[in-house]
């Protein structure tokens, strides 16, 4: 429907035959939208416009009433919606309403924006003169809308950097404190009211939806912190890299800036036991010493030592001087039990292992 001047006509034929005696009535007392201090508003940039208005009736108007609100530029509608008040509405209570996203070509350079706002036609109204306000703005590409992400963390759990998974059996808590943070990067001012819709992604395939509604306007300049809300992420129990990201899908001039991430990364500090068939010396504990196939593992070495490998007629069969971990290969060995030695040439503390070679 494009002529607001019939939509009006045919609205107001349902309040032939009310009383004067109603005493509801609304007024429209101000559109507002993302604009300069000049009222300047960006083309092609998705604009949320903002209709308030006041229960100035001498009764309160009661819950589940419905009224239509319209959303226009000059007598072009761009929106209709019918609103219900969930709850009454008080005398002298002032409500805001915004619309969907809307755009504006940049031409014509200069618009009129409005809203109007009508009750419905069982409670009518006794000024229907008073629905109807609008603000001239000019469209103009010195207009630039720009949300920033410039921060955000993870409140809950506070320890995922450096947990130990302890090869599976640890299991982080899931995610279900985050917050964010953002910054009008632009010249225009985000009215009170304007909602902010933004997304917390986790692991590329975990993500929740949140919508957050300014207070009061943001200036150019300033930070916005939406409250802590529970994505209820799940977190692998696995070591590695990890990312958590919020991104507002609002679409406006920089796309480039509308994300923010927060990484860390979860360790695993398990260590095999030493494979079946493998006694170490229970008084050199902190040096590890198992065989895996033919190759024997040292681990844990922290002084130079000599380690020699022989078998059960006391040959010795290899033999390496090491100051730090390393390996002993017995691939050319045969199958059997053979003796590790390994002498500490620091301390002299000596230590004896035995290993099956299959």
């Amino acid at each position: 429907m494009k002529n607001f001047t019939r939509l009006v006509s045919l609205v107001l034929m349902g309040f032939v035959g009310l009383t004067a005696t109603a005493q509801y009535d609304l007024e429209a007392t101000e559109l507002r939208t993302m604009s300069t201090t000049s009222n300047e508003v960006p083309p092609n940039i998705p604009l949320i416009l903002t209709l308030v208005f006041e229960n100035t009736g001498t009764a309160d108007i009661p819950d589940q009433s419905t009224a239509l609100l319209v959303f226009l530029n000059g007598n072009d509608t761009l929106q209709t919606v019918l609103g219900t008040f969930n709850g009454a509405m008080a005398q002298g209570a002032s409500y805001s309403f915004n619309s969907n996203p809307v755009t504006l070509p940049a031409a014509p350079t200069n618009v009129s924006l409005c809203g109007f706002v009508l009750l419905d036609s069982t409670l009518g109204e006794t000024d229907t003169t008073n629905n109807l306000v609008c603000q001239a703005f000019q469209v103009s590409s010195s207009a630039i809308v720009d949300l920033k992400a410039v921060g955000m963390s993870v409140n809950v759990p506070n320890d995922l950097e450096g947990f130990d998974v302890d090869d599976g059996d640890e299991q982080p808590d899931d995610i279900t404190d985050v917050h964010s943070v953002w910054k009008n990067n632009g010249n225009v001012t985000f009215p009170a009211g304007f909602v902010i819709p933004y997304v917390y992604e986790f692991d590329g395939n975990q993500t929740l939806i949140f919508q957050g509604t300014l207070a009061a306007d943001m200036a150019p300049g300033d930070s916005s912190t939406r409250p802590a809300v529970d994505p209820s992420f799940s977190v692998p129990a696995e070591e590695g890299n990890y990312e958590i990201c919020v991104y507002t899908v609002y679409g406006d001039n920089d796309l480039s800036n509308d994300t923010i991430c927060w990484g860390w990364t979860m360790i695993d500090t398990y260590i095999p036991p030493p494979p079946v068939g493998l006694e170490e010396n229970t008084l050199k504990a902190d040096l590890n010493v198992y065989q895996v196939n033919k190759t024997i593992w040292i681990k844990n070495v922290s002084r130079n030592i000599d380690v020699t490998v022989t078998d059960m007629n006391g040959r010795v069969v290899a033999s390496k001087h090491m100051s730090e971990d390393g390996s002993i290969s017995l691939e050319t060995s045969a199958a059997g039990v053979y003796v590790i030695r390994s002498s500490n040439k620091e301390t002299g503390s000596i230590s004896m292992h035995k290993v099956s070679i299959q």
